[in-house]
C-alpha cells in the first residue's frame, strides 16, 4: 500500500485542473497576529514600556504622540501595529542595554 501524497489526495477530490491552477501559484506565509496581540496579551506591557515618566526620561519620543497612537490602535480606529511594535521593540531594547 502506496500513501498518497497531499497532491495526489487533492487531484484524486478535485481534478486535475484545480490542482494545476493551485500548484502555480507561490507559496503564501502566515501572518504573525500582532495588532491583536497589541491590544491584547501584550497592551499592559506596551502602556508599562510607553509610560509617560519613561518616555519624558528617555527624551528620545513624544509622549503625547505615542498615546495618541496607542489609542487609535487599542480603539480600533486605526491600525497602527507596525509603529508600535517597532516602538515595543525598540523598549525592549532599550531596557536591556541602557537599564533605564
Amino acid at each position: 500500500f502506496k500513501q498518497k501524497t497531499a497532491y495526489e489526495i487533492r487531484l484524486s477530490l478535485v481534478g486535475s485542473e484545480m490542482c494545476i491552477r493551485d500548484s502555480d501559484k507561490p507559496k503564501h506565509g502566515f501572518g504573525v497576529p500582532v495588532a491583536d496581540w497589541l491590544r491584547g496579551p501584550l497592551k499592559s506591557r506596551l502602556l508599562e514600556l510607553t509610560s509617560e515618566s519613561r518616555l519624558r526620561d528617555q527624551g528620545l519620543f513624544q509622549y503625547e504622540t505615542i498615546s495618541r497612537l496607542i489609542g487609535e490602535h487599542v480603539s480600533g480606529k486605526i491600525d497602527r501595529r507596525k509603529e508600535l511594535w517597532a516602538m515595543f521593540q525598540f523598549q525592549l531594547w532599550y531596557s536591556k542595554f541602557f537599564r533605564d
